[in-house]
C-alpha cells in the first residue's frame, strides 16, 4: 500500500479507495472524522497520516460559481459513497431546506442520512431517481463513466430552473450533464468540481490549512 512508502508524503485518493483510507489515518479533520473518509492524506512529522475529505467544498463551490446559492434549496443527491457523503454535508452546512438521497445501498444510504439528522439542521431523508420538484441535483456515482450507462435520474422530470451538478470528469461533459444542458439547467461538471477544490487540496498537502 502507498501508505507504507517512505519517501511519499502526500496521498490524493479516488474511488473506491476513500473509506479505507480514512482508516489507515492516525488523525484527520473534523469533517474526515464525521464522514469516515478522506480524499487528501499528507504524512505528520511523526510519519503517521493525517487525513480530509475536501469534495463537498469543491462540489458546492463549484455551484457557487456559476452563481448558485444553495441556502434555502430542496436537493436531490444520488450517491452515498465518499464523494456522494461530503457533497451531502456540505450541502447540509450551507443551508438547504431539505435533502433526499439515494443510493443503491440502503443500509450505507440510512447510516448517513441518520448522522446528517444528527446536526440539527436540514431535514434529511432517502430519495428516489425522480428529481421533480428539486432545486439542486447532484450526481456522486459513476454513472455516465461507460457507455451504455443508465442516466442517474429520469431527466425527464427535471425543471429547467434546477441546478445539475456531476462528480465525473471523463468524460468531461457526461451524458446526465449534456441532458440537464438540453433542458435549460445550469450546470456544473466533475471539472469544475476539481477546479474549486485544486487550491485546497495544495494547501492541505503543504500543511497550510489550519485544520
Amino acid at each position: 500500500m502507498a501508505t507504507r512508502l517512505k519517501n511519499l508524503d502526500g496521498i490524493v485518493v479516488t474511488i473506491p479507495h476513500k473509506f479505507a483510507c480514512y482508516q489507515a489515518c492516525a488523525s484527520a479533520t473534523t469533517r474526515a472524522h464525521f464522514l469516515r473518509t478522506v480524499n487528501l492524506m499528507r504524512r505528520r512529522p511523526d510519519g503517521a497520516w493525517h487525513g480530509d475529505m475536501v469534495d463537498g467544498l469543491g462540489f458546492v463551490g463549484a455551484a457557487r460559481a456559476k452563481g448558485i446559492n444553495p441556502a434555502g434549496m430542496r436537493a436531490l443527491l444520488v450517491g452515498a459513497g465518499g464523494a456522494g457523503s461530503a457533497i451531502a454535508l456540505e450541502l447540509v452546512e450551507a443551508g438547504v431546506s431539505e435533502l433526499a438521497i439515494h443510493d443503491s445501498l440502503a443500509e450505507r444510504r440510512d447510516a448517513l442520512i441518520g448522522r446528517l439528522n444528527g446536526l440539527g439542521k436540514a431535514p434529511v431523508r432517502a430519495g428516489t431517481l425522480d428529481p421533480a420538484g428539486f432545486d439542486f441535483v447532484a450526481n456522486a456515482t459513476p454513472a455516465g463513466m461507460k457507455d451504455g450507462d443508465p442516466l442517474p435520474v429520469d431527466v425527464a422530470r427535471l425543471a429547467p430552473s434546477a441546478y445539475c451538478g456531476c462528480v465525473i470528469t471523463k468524460p468531461e461533459v457526461s451524458p446526465f450533464i449534456a441532458a440537464a444542458r438540453r433542458i435549460g439547467c445550469v450546470t456544473g461538471t466533475g471539472t469544475d468540481m476539481y477546479q474549486q477544490h485544486q487550491s485546497i487540496m495544495v494547501d492541505f498537502l503543504l500543511g497550510a490549512e489550519g485544520t
